[in-house]
């Protein structure tokens, strides 16, 4: 699913910005069980295009705030 959304909306990752998008999905799902997770407040900074965000929410937070800062 990843990729499809990169594709789509045209991103792309800014180098200068370090910017770098994980798009492994047993990756992404060992940073999302790395925490508790289930009923718990989380806050999610640079979702990007929300690859984490995704896997985050499977395991049913209390709530879950997302912070980017860039506006592209």
């Amino acid at each position: 699913m990843s990729q499809e959304i990169l594709k789509r909306f045209k991103i792309r990752a800014k180098k200068a910005l370090w910017q770098n998008f994980l798009q492994d999905d047993f990756v992404l799902e060992e940073i999302a069980n790395t925490v508790e997770v289930s009923g718990n407040n989380i806050v999610e900074v640079w979702p990007w295009y929300g690859a984490l965000t995704e896997k985050i929410l499977l395991q049913e937070p209390k709530n879950l705030d997302l912070v980017e800062l860039d506006t592209d």
